[in-house]
């Protein structure tokens, strides 16, 4: 069968499947000129777009969906021929309807594919970015006499130097006079245990750098020097 290609071919890859399905399919007539022919077959390029088929199955389905829609069309024109007789005529529409209402189900079919297709990509949530890490602050660290480290909400167990190191975190002066003060006091309270023979591990309380009330002032073990207290 003679036809002519068209300027452009169809912008698909799945192109070979359309030419194939339009070289045994698209009607012709003796009195088809060549470009009657070339229009038909830019219009099948056309139409071949409009589907936009993702895949073989989708392509060879088009292509023939396409092709059907071709003989229909034929069809309506056969029908219109004068002479034609009015049997002959209704059977030639009632084929080109039926071939018309596939070519419609075929289309609506491909494209609501891809519009579900589209709209569950679109679901997708995308990826979340990774936690930032929360900087890491410096902070002074108060001590008890023996070392242990004093919560920083029992202020009441520190000293005054001990509170303005702990609640500056910008001070780092101020650290470390607390720090020579932690430092004076840990190690006079280890000679004062090394020479009452107790063991810093086994005291739980804490033991404060300063006593606010002399009276009390702890006993090398820890316990207030005051027995009522």
């Amino acid at each position: 069968m003679d036809m002519q290609a068209p300027d452009t071919p169809p912008p698909s890859p799945f192109a070979d499947i359309l030419h194939t399905t339009l070289a045994a399919t698209l009607p012709t007539s003796a009195a088809d000129t060549p470009e009657t022919r070339a229009q038909r077959q830019s219009s099948a390029h056309a139409q071949f777009a409009a589907f936009d088929p993702a895949d073989a199955a989708e392509a060879q389905l088009a292509a023939f969906a396409i092709a059907t829609m071709q003989g229909a069309i034929n069809n309506l024109e056969r029908a219109a021929q004068p002479g034609m007789g009015a049997e002959t005529a209704a059977r030639l529409r009632g084929n080109a309807l039926a071939a018309g209402r596939f070519y419609a189900s075929t289309l609506s079919n491909i494209r609501k594919a891809r519009q579900q297709a589209t709209a569950a990509a679109a679901k997708e949530p995308e990826p979340k970015p990774p936690p930032e890490e929360i900087p890491h602050i410096d902070v002074f660290q108060p001590r008890d006499r023996r070392g242990k480290p004093i919560p920083m909400w029992r202020n009441d167990l520190m000293s005054r130097l001990q509170k303005r190191a702990a609640y500056n975190f910008q001070d780092k002066a101020a650290w470390a006079v607390a720090a020579a003060e932690e430092d004076a006091a840990i190690a006079e309270q280890a000679k004062l245990d090394a020479e009452a023979g107790i063991n810093p591990d086994e005291i739980t309380e804490f033991l404060p750098l300063r006593q606010s009330d002399p009276a009390n002032a702890p006993t090398p073990d820890g316990s207030p020097s005051d027995p009522s207290v």
